[in-house]
């Protein structure tokens, strides 16, 4: 996919099922690592990060979560504190599958940094069935947050 490339030689999440699901994924958004798939990728501060890749000079980090609850505001302190600690141009991209609470999108927006974009498993749904270029709901989602402060833009307002 032009314009996106790969940052780090691995991506992944925590558990080699949701590692090799996670590499699926991104492979196939053209995100995806080229060699074997490795479960993680530590960084020399000893975070650990599921993803990253660049989208036009800026740096993404991938959070992935792939559990049957929604995710709640704790799970993306995290991804703050690593985005936080890396270079001015990088940014956070939460991915969970099963969405996340009612409490999460206010307290984004609550947050001064406006540095992460929220993802869900039906937007995710869309790239993959080709229904929707994954470059061009990116775009979209980055509009929508520094624009109109939403961290989330649902990929169906751009069918």
């Amino acid at each position: 996919m032009p314009g996106l490339t790969r940052w780090r030689s691995a991506y992944c999440c925590t558990t080699s099922a949701n590692s090799r699901s996670a590499a699926l994924v991104f492979r196939a958004c053209g995100l995806g690592p080229t060699k074997d798939i490795v479960p993680f990728i530590t960084l020399s501060s000893g975070e650990q990060i599921d993803g990253a890749f660049e989208l036009e000079g800026w740096h993404y980090i991938v959070e992935c979560r792939w559990r049957e609850r929604l995710a709640a505001i704790r799970e993306l302190d995290g991804l703050y504190v690593q985005i936080a600690r890396s270079g001015k141009q990088t940014m956070g991209l939460f991915l969970s599958i099963n969405g996340w609470s009612e409490h999460v999108v206010p307290l984004v927006k609550q947050n001064p940094d406006k540095s992460i974009i929220l993802m869900e498993g039906l937007d995710l749904r869309m790239v993959l069935a080709q229904s929707l270029d994954l470059r061009r709901l990116l775009k979209a989602k980055l509009s929508a947050l520094n624009l109109e402060t939403e961290p989330y833009f649902p990929a169906s307002k751009l069918l």
